[in-house]
């Protein structure tokens, strides 16, 4: 024989019933609804890549040119030595 289930039980089981009940309504509205409306592309599109690839490549070929392509520049002559200087005394 089976016992008899507690009306606690049983109340929270209806409930629970009456829930799914009314999301699953609400699910079918929602996907008619939806069907009806052009579908919004999501994510980036192409010319967003184009875009930041362009402005990755300027922003590397302005720091190269700026520093790292850099002509060292030529040793400063060494001040000429005078003749007095340079004699013994």
């Amino acid at each position: 024989m089976t016992e008899p289930e507690d009306p606690e039980v049983v109340a929270m089981r209806e409930r629970a019933e009456r829930v799914m009940a009314r999301r699953a309504k609400e699910r079918s509205e929602a996907s008619e609804d939806t069907s009806e409306k052009p579908k919004k592309k999501k994510g980036r599109q192409w010319y967003h890549w184009v875009f930041d690839t362009a402005l990755f490549l300027l922003a590397a070929y302005l720091i190269k040119t700026r520093f790292f392509d850099k002509q060292p520049e030529p040793p400063a002559p060494a001040p000429a030595a005078s003749s007095a200087a340079s004699a013994a005394p």
